[in-house]
């Protein structure tokens, strides 16, 4: 539903072989928890939607709330028939010349611009556009963020991987359909990416 809830880790319950709720969910059956992972007071979280919209914000901007069933904050804010996709984390976003961010359609198509072409919003808003959809390309599969030299591996719902050199996808600006460059992904769609 587009929520985002931070807590501190001290607040966790890390004990090993036990389940414990880190969040609530809001909408039943609709609603399920999408990414979790660790970001600092200098980290940017950036969310991307199915359509192709991106969000940028300050993780200092949520307040952590100690309760595991606490369902959290508006992160993003969706349009009607589009889908929150996921967020990744930007470990120093301020410094953000040297970060790249790499976004891959459902078909394969990849582009990649720097982060600042997301601004900084607040939390809420709808961000911007950062891939031009089209019936070639498909929806939104996965955005990545990491630095020229990494590489991104690039995840087929039927299980296979591709790895591809960030320095390999030619700089282009933030809204367009970019180039096929994952193989096989026509057939079988892209499911997810992860920088190394």
């Amino acid at each position: 539903s587009g929520k985002i809830k931070r807590t501190k880790v001290e607040d966790l319950a890390l004990i090993d072989r036990t389940w414990d709720a880190v969040m609530g969910l809001s909408d039943g059956e609709k609603d399920r928890l999408l990414t979790g992972t660790v970001a600092g007071n200098d980290a940017h979280i950036v969310f991307y939607t199915q359509d192709g919209q991106a969000l940028r914000i300050k993780s200092t901007t949520v307040n952590p709330q100690q309760t595991g069933s606490a369902s959290g904050v508006a992160g993003i804010k969706l349009r009607k028939d589009d889908h929150l996709l996921g967020a990744t984390v930007v470990p120093n976003g301020q410094d953000d010349k040297n970060w790249q961010v790499i976004v891959i359609s459902e078909n394969g198509y990849v582009h990649r611009f720097p982060l600042a072409g997301i601004a900084v919003k607040g939390r809420a808003a709808m961000g911007v556009r950062c891939l031009r959809t089209s019936n070639a390309s498909g929806k939104l599969a996965a955005v990545a963020i990491g630095l020229e030299k990494n590489n991104v591996d690039v995840y087929l719902t039927d299980g296979r991987r591709q790895r591809i050199p960030i320095a390999s996808v030619a700089p282009a600006s933030r809204d367009i359909q970019g180039d096929r460059l994952v193989r096989d992904s026509k057939k079988v769609p892209v499911a997810q990416a992860v920088v190394l």
